[in-house]
């Protein structure tokens, strides 16, 4: 657990205990308390310290919870998730990370490390004091904003993603490549489930009335509800994109299985007159003709009709 202070509109990192952190907060400054890994001993003392509400606890211990903006008295209760892209084997998860929005203290509190807090701390601390920058709500909607952006990498990496299987697939369809847009397809389904209701906690936030967010802040979160309107337009785009690209694969292989049937075609018309000519005559040649003249007139037919239907084949392009 790191506890962050604001003094004269300069950060700073403090060894006081959240209680004490407490008392310092009735003054003129801040206090960020960032809990990652949900100690529950940890966790039930800032409950007890800053009167968290037990439904707002039992949510952030909840790795399933939705995003969403609960108000309680002299509480703004937010769930957001932070996302976890995995580049290599294209795979997605997500961290739930609860807020807490006091008058004068936030709580950010994870299960995990969050890359994007450290990010932000890293920015308080060497930022110059400025009193936008100092105030707690200004802190919260930066948080926010460092989680939104970074879906946008995400948005980014399934575009391109699906844009390659695509084109790839244009050329051969292969079981694998079905695979990996049937998983790209899963990941955008279940990106929905988190950008759908974070937009709606982010346009809630922006236009609802919340005692402890300034007018001046709500404009900034103005700007993370647009973010987010944009995120789940695209999500809708890399969806289509994916349905794109399935329809390419089923066309490809389509087409695949077209060419091996006019093969297959072409090759038993080939020999479709040589054996209806041996199954006929079926090589017997003692009763009617001198056998040696019979047997080459019989084979010199074959091998005109052969390759007449060869060329006939290879003119319509089935091989």
């Amino acid at each position: 657990m790191r506890v962050l202070q604001s003094s004269g509109g300069a950060w700073r990192t403090t060894e006081e205990e959240p209680e004490a952190a407490r008392e310092l907060a009735w003054g003129p400054t801040h206090v960020w308390i960032r809990l990652e890994g949900l100690d529950q001993q940890k966790l039930e003392n800032l409950a007890a310290t800053f009167n968290l509400h037990p439904l707002a606890i039992e949510d952030v211990r909840s790795h399933r919870q939705r995003p969403k903006v609960e108000d309680y008295p002299d509480l703004t209760f937010v769930v957001a998730r932070a996302p976890r892209w995995d580049a290599d084997n294209d795979e997605l998860s997500w961290l739930t990370v609860g807020f807490f929005l006091g008058p004068d203290f936030l709580i950010t509190a994870c299960t995990d490390q969050v890359a994007e807090m450290d990010a932000l701390e890293r920015r308080l601390l060497a930022a110059r004091p400025s009193a936008r920058i100092g105030t707690i709500d200004h802190v919260f909607y930066q948080a926010l904003d460092s989680l939104v952006d970074s879906y946008f990498p995400i948005m980014d990496a399934l575009e391109e993603r699906i844009e390659q299987l695509e084109d790839k697939v244009q050329g051969k369809a292969s079981e694998e490549d079905l695979t990996r847009i049937q998983d790209l397809k899963h990941i955008a389904s279940q990106t929905r489930k988190t950008i759908l209701p974070m937009r709606e906690a982010m346009v809630s936030l922006e236009r609802g009335e919340h005692p402890n967010i300034r007018d001046e802040t709500r404009l900034y979160l103005r700007d993370v509800a647009d973010h987010m309107t944009r995120l789940a337009e695209r999500l809708e785009h890399v969806k289509e994109m994916a349905v794109l690209a399935n329809d390419a694969w089923n066309a490809t292989l389509s087409n695949q299985t077209n060419k091996v049937i006019k093969r297959l075609t072409g090759i038993t018309f080939i020999f479709l007159v040589p054996t209806l000519v041996t199954n006929v005559l079926s090589m017997n040649f003692h009763n009617s003709f001198p056998f040696e003249w019979n047997f080459w007139f019989v084979v010199s037919i074959i091998l005109a009709f052969t390759a007449g239907s060869y060329a006939w084949v290879q003119h319509k392009g089935w091989l």
